[in-house]
């Protein structure tokens, strides 16, 4: 469990910004009450969860995980390590995980990915301007 969870439930902490598989269990447990989800919309796991962008429009936060290599690695060894996760990770053979974790796969090819973190950059950063706080920072 994340320092964080725990801050909140042990009430050292008011809230916490959890990740939906760790803050889901709390709260399907009766130990902590959910305030919204950070999707742009409600998700189908939690329904009853209203989304944070219900109240203020365009708010969004997403945590996702990814492989990644030296910048360097040669392509033939990117591609295969991607062939080989996708084939393990194949949605056949985890169609109830994401029910249970309260994740969503998203698979990308390796070259793609860079153009969403920079995207991701270009958001925080215009999210940020006139407020006085480091891009990604907010009151």
């Amino acid at each position: 469990m994340p320092l964080a969870v725990a801050d909140t439930l042990s009430g050292h902490v008011s809230f916490t910004f959890a990740d939906f598989a760790v803050g889901l269990a709390q709260i399907k447990g009766g130990k902590m009450k959910s305030l919204g989800v950070t999707s742009l919309a409600r998700t189908p796991l939690a329904p009853d969860i209203p989304a944070i962008a219900e109240e203020l429009p365009g708010f969004e936060t997403i945590l996702w995980y990814g492989l990644v290599a030296p910048a360097g690695t040669p392509r033939n060894v990117v591609n295969r390590l991607h062939d080989a996760v996708n084939r393990r990770h194949h949605p056949a053979r985890h169609q109830d995980a994401p029910r249970y974790h309260g994740t969503r796969r998203c698979a990308h090819e390796p070259g793609p990915v860079r153009g969403l973190h920079q995207k991701r950059n270009r958001q925080m950063v215009a999210g940020s301007e006139g407020s006085g706080h480091p891009a990604g920072m907010s009151a």
